[in-house]
């Protein structure tokens, strides 16, 4: 019941939702030009940097943690 009321509350917004997405899209555009003038271009060389590959644990798989094996 809770996930039919929700989607039925999702229906009813719909209206809103596009008179905004309608706004949205008509309002004026950011340029990189103005990233650029607000100091957030470029990017700075540490937020470009590709992430660490995590680590790997090693420690074994608790009950129910195995990996599952599902025929082809």
């Amino acid at each position: 019941m809770a996930l039919i009321n929700a989607l039925g509350l999702l229906v009813a917004l719909e209206p809103r939702q596009a008179r905004l997405l309608d706004a949205v899209s008509k309002g004026p555009l950011i340029t990189t030009d103005d990233l650029r003038d607000e100091g957030i271009l470029p990017i700075p060389a540490y937020a470009s940097k590709e992430p660490k590959p995590p680590r790997l644990s090693r420690r074994s798989p608790g009950p129910g943690q195995e990996s599952l094996d599902f025929p082809n």
